[in-house]
């Protein structure tokens, strides 16, 4: 990131013509004039002297150390001038204030370049603009302020540029504190080279001068940063306002009739001026503190202090007014943790409305009776054309010809499943007054043939371990069964009850018992029940199993060759895992397809100075984290499912 600082001033403030003008930081040599141009000569000006251009005039330097005055991104060019709107209009329509190169070699391609141009002779109109080359040497004339030029006296005009990307340019253009034009460029490309020129009011086309700016030039700075509005008002305000009150107020201090001369020019009227812009700088700046000190409107060291406090620093892209919305994001924490503290910190920063800022945030327990669809985020399908939603359930088919085996040797089952919430395994070692892990669905069977089951698992995809509670057809016979598979080998099939081809609703869970019993197992039971959701369940004996499961969710495999098509529906689906630690970790999406343009790291930023230390957040773009997606958040994690 380039430091901010000022790359030129120039007062003009030489007493005779022949004193060359200087660069009072020293980053130019002296400017000289080329053959052919003549030097403008010193006049009296707004805050001392100023040098009175015309055409055929014009004054040139180059960089003591190259490259002191070349910007390619960010630049500001502010001007105390007096137009002489009449003379400029008499030869041409435009007048160059300054360009930083000639633009007739790589080296000297126009990297910045502000000039006046007529528009309206006869209504006085004129207007600011920005132009420059890009890296081929192509001049790009950008859009303009436009402006009622003063008939006489002198104005402060500024034009600022704050490159975003080589096809984003953000121009804004004042007169004195006014905001006369504000544009989007695509002309990002922006050349110059460390030793070009630099120009002062005459542009070189070809090598030979011309566009020559007609008027008295009082003061020229060029800065690397974009000033902000408030700057640019407070500058104008000590210039046009509060330094001459001081001056006035030193002149009507005096006794009257004191035999003082009243010519501007003379050295008490100096002496004066100085005394008298010396009050008005200090009013200035007590004016300064007292409009711009809050973080809504400060700039310079103040915003840098501010950004301190919250502990956030900007990116080389960022305006101010972005800056100022990541502070004020974290500075509106009034509300906590609490989902409108969270839209009120982070909406701006985000480019939404409060009320368009989702947080989601979740407990231990999953349900889903798939009247939203088949999720995406939650559900992996596997093969999806298997499992569609049909009249509000998940529903599940398979041809006779299908291969739908799940032993030692293939799996080749029908699976829609989730990961544990939380991750990381499950069910971790239940409290001794607890219970673990527990999945249960309704399960709705329309076709079940011969060697076809359909029902609910646990699964440890890596190892091969599984427990599976299902439905199967056995000859004919409507089987509940439970199977363990550990290393992908079957640990026997234990036939529960003969039931019929009715509705069931499945529960699998962990049980309490002390957590491991030796060599990974745990305790483990299945439910079932013919009844309904609430009643008639039959629960099996002790189940000895795995302790650690990736997954849950719900199947359909063949035991045989399939004699018939399998059509069989889930609904009403509980996936719990009470010490899981998904309710500590919570989210902000911001819709994508949403118009603005999201600071995501700056929300992201504040997030994590409004969230509870025991918690984990995340702004995030999409409810499908996938690793490596741009902008998605799951690189900053949390990952996994989220609802």
């Amino acid at each position: 990131m380039t430091t901010p600082a000022t790359l030129v001033m120039l007062r003009f403030a030489e007493p005779k013509d022949d004193v060359a003008p200087s660069d009072e930081l020293g980053a130019l040599y002296d400017l000289q004039v080329d053959a052919g141009l003549s030097l403008p000569p010193v006049v009296s000006a707004c805050t001392g002297f100023g040098r009175q251009f015309s055409n055929g005039s014009g004054l040139d330097a180059v960089d003591v150390v190259p490259g002191s005055s070349l910007a390619t991104r960010d630049v500001t060019v502010q001007a105390i001038l007096s137009w002489d709107f009449v003379g400029q209009n008499t030869y041409g329509s435009h007048g160059t204030i300054v360009a930083r190169g000639k633009g007739n070699a790589a080296a000297e391609y126009v990297s910045y370049a502000v000039s006046l141009r007529v528009v309206n002779y006869a209504l006085q109109i004129g207007e600011l603009r920005f132009w420059w080359q890009d890296n081929a040497g192509v001049v790009h004339e950008q859009l303009g302020g436009q402006f009622v030029v003063p008939a006489a006296g002198y104005v402060m005009l500024t034009a600022v540029r704050h490159w975003v990307s080589t096809t984003a340019v953000e121009l804004r253009y004042y007169v004195g504190d006014q905001l006369i034009g504000e544009f989007l460029s695509a002309d990002g490309d922006i050349g110059g080279g460390t030793t070009g020129t630099f120009t002062v009011g005459t542009r070189y086309v070809a090598g030979v001068a011309g566009k020559f700016f007609v008027g008295v030039l009082d003061q020229l700075r060029v800065l690397n940063y974009e000033l902000s509005a408030e700057e640019i008002a407070a500058t104008w305000d000590r210039i046009a306002r509060l330094q001459p009150r001081g001056y006035r107020a030193i002149r009507d201090l005096l006794p009257p009739g004191a035999p003082i001369s009243n010519d501007p020019a003379s050295r008490i009227q100096k002496l004066l001026r100085i005394a008298g812009h010396a009050i008005g700088y200090a009013a200035a700046q007590v004016e300064n503190i007292r409009h711009n000190l809050m973080p809504d409107r400060a700039y310079g060291p103040a915003l840098d202090q501010w950004e301190g406090c919250v502990g956030e620093a900007p990116k080389a892209s960022d305006t101010v007014v972005v800056r100022r919305r990541r502070v004020l994001g974290h500075l509106r924490q009034h509300a906590g943790a609490s989902p409108p503290g969270i839209a009120a910190a982070t909406a701006d920063l985000l480019a939404l409305a409060p009320s368009q800022v989702q947080v989601l945030a979740f407990d231990q327990t999953i349900r889903d009776d798939f009247s939203n669809g088949l999720r995406s985020e939650l559900w992996f399908a596997d093969p999806a054309a298997n499992w569609t939603i049909n009249a509000g359930a998940l529903r599940v088919q398979a041809l006779a010809a299908d291969v739908i085996t799940f032993d030692g040797t293939t799996r080749k089952w029908y699976t829609c499943q989730t990961a544990a919430p939380g991750g990381g395994g499950f069910p971790l070692a239940p409290l001794a007054d607890g219970r673990g892990v527990h999945m249960f669905a309704k399960l709705t069977p329309t076709l079940l043939p011969n060697h076809a089951e359909v029902g609910i698992f646990f699964y440890d995809w890596a190892h091969g371990n599984a427990l599976l509670l299902g439905l199967r057809d056995a000859g004919g016979v409507y089987q509940v069964v439970t199977e363990g598979f550990r290393a992908w080998v079957s640990q026997g099939v234990v036939v529960q009850a003969v039931s019929a081809l009715v509705p069931h609703w499945l529960h699998l869970s962990q049980q309490l018992g002390g957590g491991a019993i030796g060599f990974g197992l745990s305790h483990y039971s299945a439910a079932w029940s013919t009844t309904s959701q609430l009643a008639g369940y039959t629960l099996s004996g002790d189940i000895q199993h795995s302790t650690t499961f990736q997954y849950a969710g719900m199947y359909c495999r063949m035991t045989g060759a399939l004699a018939g098509n399998v059509d069989a529906a889930f609904d009403d689906v509980i996936l719990r895992c009470p010490f899981a630690p998904r309710p500590f970790r919570w989210y902000v999406l911001r819709d994508p397809t949403l118009p603005g343009t999201p600071d995501l790291t700056a929300a992201h930023a504040a997030l994590q100075r409004i969230k509870h230390a025991h918690t984990t957040a995340t702004v995030i773009t999409t409810k499908s984290l996938l690793a490596d997606t741009p902008n998605s958040g799951a690189d900053r994690g949390p990952c996994g499912a989220i609802t």
